[in-house]
């Protein structure tokens, strides 16, 4: 089981590297796989069925994939150690406010849920506070309600923070971490050098505790590459 923590912060540093990291399935198991996989061999978006053949050759290859997280141990450590109950509850919580969440396969609520889990997942891997997990999860069932369509869209992150503000979301935290949460959701849509010039605006003492959160979102954001980028189809 130790590949529970020698793993995950290279995949993480992949994912940050790369962004065509993709989530597929592999015979009986569920991968999660930080890969080099191109997304330009994907036709249509809608029917992943035609990238299969494409991803079977790939994934002979050993060279062409990083160390994987089978999907059953991690769900199953999850389940022992308490985090898959404590994910249904935050689970339920963006069920409950459906509303908040653009209609679409794309970056709808499916994709919250999506992100979700992955945050716990890596909140476990890490053995990440019970403090900053809650902020971590927070952001991740908040950070795509800016959303009105799937294109490649870098305010949307502001206009969830704007959101978050309108309607008091975050009313039952304090201040500082509501702060914190708040820049994660505007911060993770935006480019790596506005990210960097946002976190030089903060007082020194803060910045390593928001980029912390930050980062953590956008680890599991990223994890969820079922939505590929790519320019002809101005998904993101």
């Amino acid at each position: 089981m130790s590949f529970f923590t020698d793993g995950i912060n290279k995949i993480k540093n992949l994912i940050l590297k790369n962004r065509n990291t993709l989530t597929i399935g592999s015979g009986n198991k569920d991968l999660i796989l930080a890969s080099k996989l191109n997304p330009n061999n994907m036709k249509t978006f809608e029917h992943p069925n035609n990238f299969n053949e494409y991803c079977r050759e790939f994934f002979k290859k050993s060279k062409n994939f990083e160390k994987q997280l089978d999907y059953v141990e991690v769900l199953t450590k999850m389940q022992a150690t308490g985090y898959l109950g404590e994910y249904s509850r935050y689970l339920q919580t963006v069920e409950d406010a459906s509303n908040l969440y653009y209609p679409s396969e794309v970056h709808g609520i499916n994709h919250t849920k999506r992100v979700l889990l992955f945050a716990e997942m890596l909140c476990m891997l890490d053995a990440i506070s019970d403090h900053d997990r809650n902020l971590i999860l927070t952001a991740a069932q908040l950070h795509d309600i800016g959303r009105e369509d799937d294109s490649k869209n870098f305010d949307h992150g502001l206009s969830g923070k704007q959101k978050i503000e309108r309607y008091g979301l975050l009313r039952s935290f304090p201040d500082r971490d509501a702060e914190i949460i708040k820049f994660a959701v505007e911060c993770h849509s935006l480019s790596k050098d506005e990210v960097k010039n946002r976190l030089k605006q903060l007082d020194r003492k803060d910045r390593a505790d928001y980029k912390r959160i930050l980062d953590y979102l956008q680890y599991s954001d990223k994890l969820d590459r079922t939505r590929i980028a790519n320019k002809g189809w101005g998904l993101d």
